[in-house]
């Protein structure tokens, strides 16, 4: 993305004269969405990369091993003429894969909530092995306490803004109120092990504090991407768009 952004300033005067860029999402009535045909450019650069490495990790020999743990100076050139190459795409064609990155996103969603749970459930397990080790150590429950009461204080304020920033449409307003439901029933699952009531013996309030920030931050960029400004006063907002 910092390439992105960096191309996108030095190859600007020949998108301009040439009439490469392609501004679908324009809404201003200027070029301001050359930053975001940059990314779309820069999507489909790693798309086209990450396909380069399957193909070449495929046969599972040795050199492929060393192929995927070394040789950055050279990947990093190879994206780099990947990108600079994209923009000789006709532009029609960044439309089409706009969407199809939309629909990708889907499962990427699915994927990576799987990762940071894994990951959450990981920590949790590492720290709570450690608290009942011999020793007992401390720093590992002052840990898990204070990350627990930083992220959900967090979590909470970021909310709570969100509701200030956006509320007043419908859609803008099930959103907030199903996100808010389901972090509500995240931290009531994980208390009721008070209660004897053990839906999975790692589920802690650790591991939902992991989770919940994620949670607030998919809502409030979905809210902040809004592109109505009836429903969305940050629409227009530079520092919004920059966060």
């Amino acid at each position: 993305m910092t390439i992105s952004l960096i191309l996108m300033y030095t190859l600007r005067p020949l998108a301009d004269k040439y009439n490469w860029k392609y501004c679908e999402f324009q809404m201003t009535g200027t070029d301001d969405c050359f930053g975001k045909v940059s990314v779309l450019r820069m999507s489909f650069s790693l798309t086209i990369f990450h396909l380069i490495m399957l193909i070449i990790l495929i046969p599972r020999a040795e050199c492929c091993g060393a192929i995927h743990d070394g040789f950055w100076p050279i990947k990093y050139i190879i994206m780099l003429a990947i990108f600079v190459g994209s923009w000789f795409i006709p532009k029609a064609f960044f439309g089409v894969w706009g969407h199809i990155c939309r629909v990708g996103s889907i499962f990427y969603l699915f994927v990576q909530a799987y990762f940071l749970m894994n990951l959450a459930y990981l920590w949790n397990d590492h720290l709570l092995g450690i608290i009942q080790g011999r020793n007992g150590e401390c720093w590992a429950k002052f840990l898990l306490i204070l990350v627990s009461l930083i992220s959900t204080a967090g979590s909470i304020v970021w909310l709570v803004f969100c509701y200030k920033w956006f509320w007043g449409c419908g859609g803008i307003n099930f959103i907030l109120i199903l996100t808010t439901i389901y972090i509500l029933w995240f931290y009531v699952a994980a208390l009721l092990r008070l209660f004897n009531i053990v839906i999975r013996d790692n589920y802690t309030i650790f591991v939902t504090s992991m989770v919940v920030p994620y949670l607030v931050f998919l809502c409030w960029t979905t809210l902040a991407s809004n592109h109505s400004q009836e429903c969305n006063d940050l629409a227009t907002s530079k520092a919004n768009t920059a966060w």
